[in-house]
């Protein structure tokens, strides 16, 4: 093949050559196809391989659900059941919850009428004894020293159920770990249940008085520790029973003494009681009011003493307080509760009025009996809780609660006469 090459102003001249130049290239791109293709794969397989070891980031970032035991999963399946009614609820009012429409102003009346520091709060509850009562709560911040608070609480029901209570609380007010608290109520209940005394002197038929009580004192307490405090406390209680004011019951005070063996005339007796007591606490609850972990101990004591004269009251009180709370798994709780209290009369002395006396039943011990429903000197209450969500902040309850109340806890101590019954909330 002859290649001329021209170039402007120099004289051309023709090479001739003898190499196959167009064709030697072909063959030997061919020829390379078959050793550089298998490289390519050979290079992306070490590529795929050698990335397989770098972690993915995306990957780290995604939230995996924890693998549940078999103990989880018997918990789980059961709280889900129970909570198909609280969501079929929940969808069937989303219609209509979207359709009403809050003018602004009404969502700015809050804000506009109280404040961080000074709080007007209106207050309410319902019971089979005092029937519906509402009222006011006016609560003030910082008005003496740094954290102090002070409230007044104001109550009226249907059934002229009265409720007056003042309490003003300042921590570190008298040094960084030491506080003061005042205290003074107001209370006039007049359809008070009653059943008798001790476990087995009962009336065939719950009657009724009417108690009128007022109280004032004073606690300091100081913080030991982080969990630990101790407050010492004074108290003057006024008490006095009249005849009640259910007309559904019998409620003479006259025909209640005479209907029980265990109740005399001393017992109904009015009161007024100075007293003194120490209470030793160790709180390591993670938040105070609904608590998943922790536990709360407390050791109490109080000398309770009247005037001098006939029917004088002396005598001394004790509690014993233990609670646990275990958190399962996600919010499930496990509450165990340990309570025993003791009065203690030294001494030849007037039998304790039976208003002052121990008390079971109600919500806040030996729950699913009526209030105040065993009424002795001394009581002694087991208590095993299960909590568990059905909802974003509603709480489903499983209870056992167990008690009974002594005349001297240590003299019959038996599980025959002991009460017990079982809640679901």
């Amino acid at each position: 093949m002859d290649i001329a090459l021209k170039y402007p102003g120099v004289e051309s001249r023709n090479w001739e050559t003898s190499i196959p130049f167009v064709a030697g290239k072909r063959e030997l791109l061919s020829r390379l196809r078959f050793i550089i293709a298998p490289l390519v794969v050979l290079a992306l397989v070490g590529f795929q391989v050698a990335s397989a070891d770098v972690p993915d980031s995306t990957a780290v970032r995604k939230l995996y659900p924890p693998k549940k035991s078999v103990s989880e999963i018997l918990l789980y399946v059961p709280s889900k059941i129970l909570q198909i009614p609280v969501h079929m609820i929940r969808e069937g009012a989303k219609p209509f919850v979207k359709g009403i429409s809050i003018p602004d102003e009404v969502k700015k009346f809050p804000a506009t009428v109280f404040d961080s520091d000074n709080l007007i709060i209106p207050v309410g509850s319902a019971g089979s004894r005092s029937g519906f009562s509402g009222g006011l709560s006016f609560n003030f911040r910082n008005l003496v020293s740094t954290h102090d608070r002070m409230r007044f609480i104001f109550t009226y029901s249907t059934t002229d159920y009265q409720k007056y209570t003042f309490n003003y609380r300042a921590p570190g007010m008298l040094s960084p770990t030491t506080g003061l608290s005042l205290f003074a109520s107001y209370r006039d209940r007049t359809q008070e249940r009653f059943v008798g005394l001790r476990q087995l002197d009962l009336l065939p038929e719950e009657v009724s008085y009417r108690l009128e009580q007022s109280k004032l004192g004073a606690s300091v307490y100081t913080r030991i520790s982080s969990s630990l405090s101790l407050s010492i406390s004074g108290e003057f209680t006024k008490s006095q029973v009249f005849d009640g004011e259910n007309p559904n019951v019998e409620s003479r005070l006259d025909s209640i003494i005479s209907s029980l063996v265990n109740l005399s005339k001393t017992d109904t007796r009015p009161t007024r009681i100075w007293s003194i007591s120490a209470e030793l606490r160790y709180d390591s609850r993670n938040h105070p009011g609904q608590p998943s972990a922790g536990g709360l101990h407390l050791l109490q004591t109080t000398y309770n003493r009247g005037p001098q004269g006939p029917g004088n009251v002396e005598f001394i009180s004790s509690r014993v307080d233990i609670r646990r709370y275990i958190n399962i798994y996600d919010r499930r709780i496990l509450a165990l509760r340990l309570l025993v209290q003791d009065i203690y009369q030294p001494g030849a002395r007037a039998p304790t009025p039976f208003y002052l006396l121990n008390r079971l039943g109600g919500q806040h011990n030996l729950r699913g009996f009526k209030s105040d429903r065993f009424t002795d000197n001394d009581l002694a209450l087991v208590s095993v809780e299960y909590r568990y969500p059905i909802w974003d902040s509603i709480d489903a309850f499983l209870l056992i609660d167990a008690g009974r109340v002594f005349d001297q806890i240590e003299d019959d101590f038996r599980l025959r006469y002991w009460e017990w019954n079982y809640v679901f909330v």
